[in-house]
């Protein structure tokens, strides 16, 4: 049963996530904040400046992906901006605290963890993602997060479970035990 429930929040919170951030309303009304009301406008501005300071367009900080963690009080997001030379790098945001940036990615799969909540960056040359746990086996819905990468969340990791991901012909091309 926890393992439904994980397979239903990763669907719901990827999709609903890149959803909500599109969403334009005919009528004019300005669309969603940035930041998906994972943050305060301050807090947003916060991160933001923090990217800034760090070489970046604060203007091109997105969120990509996120969720709160288990007990409702903090956020764990995925944010891209843009550099200074046109790079496009991401870093983890575990409240407030932003990480380093990266802009390198080797791996077909890249998971963070925390709190029990997990991101996950997909390099598009994944053709799927399966995740298991407890004996049974399903697929992630990828949505993108840009023209390089699919990005998603979940909010209940059921451990161990084991995240794979696929070439469009079903080959291995990682296989990440998250305990």
């Amino acid at each position: 049963m926890r393992w439904i429930a994980l397979l239903g929040v990763l669907g719901v919170a990827a999709t609903g996530g890149i959803a909500y951030a599109a969403l334009h309303t005919a009528d004019g009304t300005p669309p969603p904040p940035a930041h998906w009301g994972l943050y305060s406008d301050a807090e947003w501005t916060r991160l933001a400046g923090a990217f800034a300071r760090r070489g970046f367009g604060e203007s091109s900080v997105r969120l990509v992906t996120g969720t709160s963690t288990p007990n409702g009080r903090r956020s764990f997001a995925l944010l891209s901006a843009r550099s200074h030379d046109g790079r496009e790098c991401f870093a983890v945001a575990r409240g407030l605290a932003l990480g380093a940036p990266t802009c390198r990615f080797d791996r077909p799969l890249t998971l963070y963890r925390w709190q029990g909540t997990l991101l996950a960056l997909v390099r598009r040359q994944v053709g799927s993602v399966t995740m298991s746990a407890g004996g049974r086996t399903a697929n992630v819905e990828l949505p993108a997060a840009d023209d390089r990468f699919y990005a998603f969340n979940g909010g209940l990791v059921a451990r161990p479970a084991t995240v794979v991901a696929h070439a469009a012909d079903g080959a291995v091309l990682q296989r990440v035990i998250v305990r």
